[in-house]
């Protein structure tokens, strides 16, 4: 469970006089000293988390919360001096001019490839000392959209996260959770755009860079690496580095990052999707039913120096989508770090997390009904009046409706396949059955196992309770194997930091149907049996149990992707009622149409006997306990 670089569209809740009152706002721009504005520009309140970046054009609004009277406001760019002002200076003069950094050519370092590649395994090797050691809690600000050619948007949704990571010394992905979040959704031209893209939050672990380990930091074979020289990165001395694929190799990305030149932390990377990358992007028919594809995909991953650790500060993220009617849309995503705490209890309660399934735009508040205060993270790019939006608000999109509540349903929905294991045991000896003039003999052992197609469908009543319904389905040729009943069942994590692992105890009530076969054999005439006329000329008889009962199991489950986990389980089954019973299977003709049936050995016309002695046993126990080993997909 990615999105595109330019500005959003931030709606405002009323006018500038609500957000006066709880912050004061600055609306400006920022140029070079050639007077050419200045995109992407990072904006902070000095000391704390709150700020704002330049859209596309170099302008900005920030919002400073009444707390901060005395703020000191600090302007970074790459390439560019840093440059602190004053609250007050800010207010008087809001348009600022930033200097172009200049590098002494001596500074200038020429390096071959092999001083290149060491340099670049130096900077991957220093990874845990430059990251936190321990792990740490992020609260941001989270915001995705689509918006058509023209800059309209017809979906925006903004969230506040709490984002759980765990130390850099591992690549383990993190715990998400959604403190609050508002959409806003252009009811009349939502259609002209379907799809709904989820795992947005999950970005923060998803896109970083560092954390994830991205195949390029540490020098890939397959990458040529080129040096740039030094440039200057919030007053820091960086070195540049451009990276591509060789050759038409399947390597998703290409781009530049830019390594500290005193600690070798990584600050800055700018990326883009490769061909591969991009066809690889639509390449599920399963996601895909708009026909769409990717043009281009850009991201914008940036990381903060505090002292002598490096944090993640903001992701950006860009992309270019066409679908099937060559009409283009933008899917633009922004993520930026407010606060960050370590060093103390920071973890989130599952019954808290977000799945990586989690789609923003079904689940946040209406934007008009939201309440935020004090809190500006993102430049300010259209307005929209509160008559406007309101009006939109009130206005319905039924197919909009059904899609939603088709896809929370679906989303809530978790399948199992496995392959299960029933040992049974059987009285050894010889078996001799007689049915229309027919006889079947075979001998049995005492011990055979069965192997059957085990599957679950799970609904989520909640983070932990699931209701579903578990269907077996014999696989083997010989046995006769069906077991079907509903199950309610519990989930206990034992690890949510990384691969979550969890812990499912479940009951169930089933029915089984289990026989053994002593033979196959041809009938001259149909026949009827347990209410079907079989007509084919090749028949199988086998003899079992019709039994039913509580089945008591546990399962482990451990991910191994976004939605898929190993499952293993056990269950202990406990009969409530149980009897021999007389199976005819067809065995000729097509596999579709063939026909099975069951009748009680004690009401059938056949005759079972055993070692020469008639009976109306079966002479088959089924084993109490069984195993089950596959997938399940957790969406």
């Amino acid at each position: 469970m990615y999105k595109q670089l330019y500005f959003f569209l931030f709606i405002v809740l009323g006018v500038n006089s609500f957000l006066e009152s709880n912050g004061q706002i600055v609306i400006g721009s920022v140029v070079g000293t050639d007077k050419i504005p200045v995109p992407f520009v990072n904006i902070s309140i000095k000391g704390t988390y709150y700020g704002t970046v330049t859209n596309a054009d170099g302008q900005y609004k920030l919002v400073i919360p009444t707390k901060f009277p005395d703020a000191t406001i600090g302007f970074s760019c790459m390439g560019y001096n840093s440059k602190e002002v004053s609250l007050m200076e800010l207010q008087e003069s809001p348009n600022i001019k930033l200097v172009p950094a200049k590098i002494q050519l001596g500074e200038v370092i020429i390096m071959p490839d092999s001083t290149l590649r060491n340099f670049l395994r130096k900077a991957y090797e220093k990874i845990p000392e430059n990251y936190p050691s321990e792990a740490t809690q992020y609260t941001g600000f989270y915001r995705e959209g689509i918006q058509t050619g023209d800059d309209t948007y017809i979906r925006l949704v903004e969230a506040i996260t709490k984002s759980n990571k765990s130390s850099y010394k591992n690549t383990q992905s993190g715990t998400v959770q959604v403190l609050k979040s508002r959409k806003y959704i252009d009811t009349r031209n939502s259609n002209s755009f379907p799809i709904s893209f989820y795992g947005g939050p999950h970005f923060v672990h998803e896109l970083d860079c560092v954390k994830k380990r991205f195949d390029f930091l540490k020098p890939h074979k397959k990458y040529e690496y080129t040096y740039e020289g030094l440039t200057v990165y919030e007053g820091k001395k960086v070195h540049k580095i451009s990276f591509k694929p060789q050759g038409s190799s399947s390597l998703l990305y290409s781009g530049v990052m830019y390594i500290h030149d005193e600690s070798l932390s990584y600050l800055r990377f700018e990326l883009q999707l490769t061909k591969y990358g991009l066809n690889k992007r639509f390449a599920s028919k399963l996601e895909n039913s708009d026909g769409l594809s990717s043009k281009a995909k850009s991201y914008l991953v940036n990381y903060d120096l505090k002292e002598s650790t490096c944090y993640l500060k903001s992701i950006y993220e860009n992309e270019e989508i066409i679908n099937k009617n060559n009409v283009v849309f933008y899917s633009p995503l922004q993520y930026v770090v407010t606060d960050i705490k370590t060093k103390e209890d920071i973890t989130i309660p599952y019954r808290n997390q977000i799945q990586v399934s989690y789609v923003p735009d079904e689940e946040a508040s209406n934007y008009y009904e939201s309440n935020w205060k004090d809190y500006s993270t993102l430049a300010e790019v259209h307005l929209i009046d509160t008559v406007k939006y309101k009006q939109i608000f009130n206005s319905t999109n039924t197919k909009q409706q059904k899609r939603n509540r088709l896809s929370t349903f679906i989303r809530k929905l978790d399948l199992s396949y496995k392959i299960g294991y029933q040992p049974y045991s059987i009285t050894s000896g010889q078996y001799r059955l007689t049915f229309n003039g027919v006889s079947y003999q075979q001998n049995l052992n005492d011990v055979g196992t069965t192997m059957c197609l085990d599957m679950l469908i799970d609904y989520n009543l909640s983070h932990r309770f699931n209701v579903g319904y578990i269907v077996a389905v014999g696989l083997s040729d010989n046995n006769v194997q069906e077991t079907h009943g509903p199950q309610i069942s519990y989930k206990i994590p034992l690890k949510t930091m990384g691969n979550n692992l969890f812990f499912c105890p479940q009951v169930s009530y089933v029915w089984h149907n289990f026989g053994r076969s002593i033979g196959t054999q041809g009938f001259n005439e149909g026949f009827s049996f347990g209410g079907k006329d079989f007509t084919n000329n090749k028949v199988q008889a086998l003899i079992g149990l019709k039994h039913q009962g509580m089945q008591l199991g546990s399962s482990i489950l451990y991910q191994l992707s976004p939605v898929i986990y190993f499952d293993i389980s056990a269950n202990y089954y406990s009969s409530v009622s149980s009897k021999g019973v007389l199976y005819f299977r067809e065995k000729s003709g097509c596999f579709l149409t063939r026909k099975t049936a069951n009748e009680p050995l004690s009401d059938t016309d056949a005759k079972l006997y055993y070692n020469g002695a008639l009976t109306e046993n079966s002479e088959i126990d089924y084993n109490k306990w069984s195993l089950s080993v596959g997938v399940r997909i957790m969406f």
